[in-house]
């Protein structure tokens, strides 16, 4: 399994993972609009059959500080 945070508009390093095997990958981006990007690129994948018999997936996370850690 595979949890890219941060995978801007493309989440090659998670994509890759999956193409080396991993059989679970979340791609993640704080930004909507890239997080359309990833899901685009999932699609764009899954109908070139890069992607077969996994679970990829893209979302969004919200980055949050916890006091006495910035």
């Amino acid at each position: 399994s595979v949890l890219e945070l941060g995978a801007g508009s493309t989440g090659l390093p998670g994509l890759t993972a999956h193409m080396l095997g991993a059989r679970h990958v979340v791609l993640t981006d704080h930004l909507p609009e890239l997080v359309q990007s990833l899901d685009a690129n999932i699609r764009r994948c899954q109908e070139s059959r890069q992607i077969h018999g996994a679970h990829v997936s893209a979302g969004t996370i919200r980055a949050t500080m916890v006091r006495g850690h910035e």
